[in-house]
């Protein structure tokens, strides 16, 4: 079967994209949604670090003022969007002081296109001071 210059161009003219700009396509789609994906797990993350540190100053704070106040008993209170418990226990003249903070926010975010689950923001400090 032999084919004229007319249906030569015809089928040029038809042919769809080359196997390269169908790749270069694809790789240029993936980078712009792997970009779009990281940014915004970028800023989930910074979120977290925030209430991760303003949790660890809250329990520091609850501790100090604890210890020099020299008042030891169990509470619990919310703060700045936090629960706070403290625990204390004592032993032989020895107080041993327990702060847990915890975010009120009880459910996970979960980035688009990731599986990894964030975990809630969670501190726990210790500290032990003897009693006079």
């Amino acid at each position: 079967m032999d084919v004229t210059e007319g249906q030569r161009q015809d089928l040029c003219a038809q042919a769809g994209f080359t196997l390269i700009e169908s790749m270069i396509a694809m790789e240029l789609f993936v980078g712009v949604v792997f970009l779009l994906v990281s940014v915004f797990n970028g800023f989930l993350m910074d979120d977290f670090a925030a209430k991760t540190n303003k949790a660890f100053t809250i329990a520091e704070s609850q501790l100090s003022e604890a210890a020099e106040s020299k008042i030891f008993q169990s509470t619990q209170r919310d703060t700045s969007g936090f629960h706070v418990v403290q625990t204390v226990t004592i032993n032989n003249n020895v107080a041993e002081l327990d702060v847990e903070v915890q975010s009120q926010k009880r459910d996970t975010l979960s980035a688009p296109l990731m599986q990894k689950k964030q975990p809630m923001e969670y501190v726990r400090l210790s500290r032990v001071i003897p009693v006079p």
